[in-house]
C-alpha cells in the first residue's frame, strides 16, 4: 500500500492546492512566456510584483522562461489529470490508474520544488535588495518548494 496520501485532510488540501494552481499557473505564471498579453494578465502580474516585491518576473530571465515554458506543457496539464483523477486515491487497491497518479505527483513534486528552489537562490543572488525584500519574496516561493517537495517523500 502507497504512503502517500492516505490522510483525507491531505488529500483535500492537495486537491485543492491543484485547482487554485490551475488560475495560478494561466493568468501569473505564463506572463512570463506569454509577456503582457492580455492586458488583464499584465495587470494582475503587477499587483503581485508590487506587492511582493518579485523582480524575478518583472525581470522574466531566460532561465525562468524555461522553466515556465515547462511548467506551462508539463505541469498545466498536470494539474486538470489531478483534478479529474482524484478520486481514484480513495480507492482502497492500488490499481494501474492509481500507480500512475501517484507517480506523476512524485515527478511533479521534485520537478517543481527544484525549479523554485533555483528561484529561491536567484532571490538571494541578487545583490541589491534589501533583506527584508528578499525574505518577502523568499516566503512567497517557499511554498511552492514545500508543499510539492513533500509529494516526494512518504
Amino acid at each position: 500500500m502507497h504512503r502517500l496520501l492516505t490522510n483525507s485532510k491531505e488529500r483535500a488540501f492537495y486537491y485543492w492546492y491543484f485547482v487554485v494552481h490551475i488560475p495560478i499557473t494561466i493568468f501569473i505564471d505564463s506572463s512570463v512566456v506569454l509577456g503582457d498579453r492580455p492586458p488583464v494578465w499584465s495587470s494582475l502580474v503587477m499587483w503581485h510584483c508590487q506587492n511582493n516585491n518579485d523582480f524575478l518576473l518583472l525581470e522574466r530571465p531566460v532561465w525562468l522562461w524555461w522553466f515556465v515554458l515547462i511548467e506551462l506543457i508539463f505541469q498545466l496539464p498536470l494539474f486538470f489529470y489531478f483534478v479529474f483523477n482524484w478520486s481514484c486515491l480513495n480507492s482502497p487497491s492500488v490499481g494501474k490508474k492509481t500507480y500512475r497518479l501517484l507517480t506523476l505527483l512524485r515527478f511533479y513534486g521534485l520537478e517543481a520544488a527544484l525549479t523554485t528552489a533555483v528561484c529561491i537562490w536567484a532571490i538571494w543572488q541578487r545583490g541589491n535588495i534589501t533583506l527584508e525584500n528578499q525574505l518577502q519574496l523568499t516566503f512567497v516561493y517557499l511554498l511552492t518548494v514545500i508543499i510539492p517537495g513533500r509529494l516526494c517523500f512518504f
